[in-house]
């Protein structure tokens, strides 16, 4: 629970539903209260007068006090970093998938990146390479096939170390209109590409996650998702589930 920084005056009236001093070092005490909606107050008490050397002494001079000199933090401080880790984006050749490969390697993480065409993906592997990053490598996955996702994401973990992020990016269009016979040609791939492969490949990625303690899935979803456009029911009603 974080404190609300305040003064002694308005410290003092707030109602106490608990009140003692949550540490005590050479600087004061340091106390709380709880008002009725569970809000915390503090401020540590200080000593008065500094001496010519810097030292405090005689006698208390209340101060506020911000939540981060508490002692015990309920919360877990976390990190932006994804230095060090292995990353593995779906649809990287192109688009957003090729962007976040490009910028995942420069922040320093292990890159796999996959895409339909080895060629394709060669190029980007290039490309980065070129850019002078090093930790990257590159697969050819058709994400319409289930047992070609496990055995991917396997060889990337075990060539990296591990899987630590996983980006489910791969997307197609297909147009359809609902009342023509053709409609099935597109549905059927639409949703296997743009939602059942995400769950999949979530599956076959979160074992080395759960090994390593952490991890962080992306399912990139679309404007379609929250909207519909004519004729692309196809690829809306993936987008929906995926949100």
């Amino acid at each position: 629970m974080l404190a609300t920084e305040v003064t002694e005056g308005e410290f003092k009236g707030w109602k106490t539903w608990t009140e003692e001093p949550f540490e005590h070092d050479t600087a004061g005490p340091f106390y709380m209260r709880t008002d009725e909606k569970g809000q915390v107050a503090a401020f540590r008490a200080q000593r008065k007068h500094m001496n010519a050397g810097g030292v405090m002494h005689g006698g208390w001079n209340h101060q506020t006090q911000e939540a981060k000199n508490m002692s015990q933090l309920p919360y877990q401080e976390l990190s932006r970093s994804i230095k060090g880790k292995t990353a593995l984006i779906t649809g990287a050749a192109s688009g957003m998938g090729r962007a976040t490969a490009h910028l995942f390697a420069r922040e320093g993480a292990n890159v796999a990146v996959t895409d339909l065409r080895q060629g394709d993906v060669d190029t980007v592997v290039k490309e980065i390479k070129d850019a002078g990053f090093d930790n990257v490598k590159g697969w050819e996955l058709d994400v319409s096939d289930a047992a070609a996702i496990k055995r991917v994401i396997d060889n990337a973990a075990a060539h990296f170390g591990g899987m630590d992020i996983l980006v489910n990016n791969a997307g197609i269009a297909k147009a359809a209109d609902i009342g023509e016979e053709s409609y099935e040609d597109s549905w059927g791939p639409s949703i296997n590409v743009m939602l059942t492969s995400h769950q999949r490949a979530i599956r076959a990625a979160l074992p080395y996650m759960r090994k390593n303690g952490w991890g962080r899935i992306v399912n990139i979803a679309s404007t379609e998702g929250l909207g519909a456009t004519p004729g692309n029911s196809p690829y809306v009603s993936a987008k929906h589930g995926v949100i």
